[in-house]
């Protein structure tokens, strides 16, 4: 949900020719849903995550392909030579995070984030996090300056901005975000 009354979920379902992916959305706290079939195929492994009921990026888990709304799920840009990690999250309608394996280590993840609502990504170095299990990892982003990345066996490991020379044990190297509005 996107506010008290309004929200937008997604599903799939088989088709006789292609997995089929729509979009449905409230605007009366879920009594009445309205669908949205969009202009994209091979659905069936797929994140969305909406800033507003308007933005969205939508990200294919099997290949990384990333496309971009901006009328609510009815049509789909792809995103050229852009491949995130299928975990994405949002804090603001700018700034976001995709966590994902590595491209070159499937043992190690690494974060593409934006700060431009999804339309450009930069990934971060490799980030070893003690798991062999980078899939499994889960993450939340509720603010520009605070993340969650949860892992298994209740692991959770908390981003927050904090000075150069400020060191501690157990940490991780993670990409600076854009301060605060």
């Amino acid at each position: 949900m996107l506010s008290e009354r309004s929200g937008i979920a997604m599903a799939w379902w088989a088709s006789s020719k292609d997995d089929v992916l729509a979009f449905f959305r409230t605007d009366d706290a879920g009594e009445h849903w309205t669908s949205v079939v969009p202009n994209v195929t091979d659905s069936r492994y797929a994140s969305a995550c909406f800033t507003d009921l308007n933005r969205g990026v939508l990200v294919f888990n099997n290949d990384g392909r990333t496309y971009v709304t901006a009328d609510g799920g009815k049509n789909w840009h792809a995103l050229l030579a852009t491949s995130i990690g299928p975990i994405i999250a949002f804090a603001d309608h700018d700034v976001g995070w995709a966590l994902g394996e590595s491209k070159d280590n499937s043992r190690t993840a690494r974060i593409s984030y934006t700060s431009d609502g999804g339309q450009h990504w930069h990934s971060s170095a490799d980030i070893k996090f003690p798991t062999d299990e980078v899939k499994a990892l889960k993450l939340s982003f509720p603010r520009r300056d605070r993340a969650y990345v949860i892992g298994p066996h209740g692991t959770i490991y908390r981003y927050r901005v904090v000075p150069v020379s400020y060191s501690a044990a157990k940490t991780l190297a993670a990409p600076l975000m854009p301060p605060v509005r």
